[in-house]
């Protein structure tokens, strides 16, 4: 499923299903004008019981950070503009998902 594509030819899309093993939000083929070059795989299942296999959450985050911080020191202006409008799109959306979690699950 595309869940990104900009004008200068740069996709991205989520692997919904590889055989029959869901994995929604776990893989993702970045490519440039057709052509794959790169991908990204999440951890699949706890490290604990699977060992490690895929990049964390925790470690895209801090990645994410990192390039925040060069930003600032590199004074990128226009780039982190953007960064902090992404933050922003997944803050809100982490808080809603966490809020409707919160409201649908026991306590």
């Amino acid at each position: 499923m595309r869940i990104f594509e900009n004008k200068d030819g740069l996709t991205i899309d989520s692997v919904e299903k590889v055989n029959s093993l869901d994995t929604r939000g776990l893989l993702y083929v970045i490519a440039y004008d057709g052509v794959e070059t790169d991908h990204i795989n999440f951890q699949i299942d706890p490290i604990e019981a699977v060992g490690v296999n895929g990049l964390t959450d925790e470690a895209m985050l801090a990645i994410y950070t990192h390039r925040v911080e060069s930003m600032i020191t590199k004074d990128l202006h226009g780039d982190l503009i953007r960064a902090h409008g992404l933050l922003k799109q997944v803050g809100s959306l982490l808080a809603s998902y966490h809020f409707s979690k919160a409201l649908t699950e026991p306590a």
